[in-house]
């Protein structure tokens, strides 16, 4: 767990690399930022743009929208959400065994 102190700028790559997994993903299912807006319920689309940059997060009570929409299982969305926004906590609770799908 000591590697888990991490400084401001590696916390912002973390996100940067979240962001880019979640284009990469949006882009595999061939949807638009304006889509995947309007299926999880997003008054905009820059939402989708600001968090495939590293900026925000996913919202825990919309997990569940996100996982549906990105065709992924809950349990993998979060713990893919932890991973990249909360490393100590994702260290802490996921189970090593989801480990392999991240």
């Amino acid at each position: 767990m000591d590697n888990l102190i991490l400084d401001r700028e590696k916390l912002r790559q973390l996100r940067r690399e979240g962001g880019l997994l979640l284009k990469q993903r949006r882009e595999l299912l061939g949807m638009s930022q304006k889509q995947i807006a309007e299926r999880v319920g997003l008054a905009a689309y820059t939402i989708v743009d600001q968090l495939e940059h590293g900026v925000g997060r996913i919202e825990p009570h919309q997990y569940l929208q996100w996982a549906e929409v990105l065709e992924l299982p809950l349990r993998r969305l979060v713990a893919e959400v932890l991973r990249h926004i909360d490393p100590f906590a994702h260290e802490l609770f996921v189970p090593k065994e989801l480990n392999a799908y991240c």
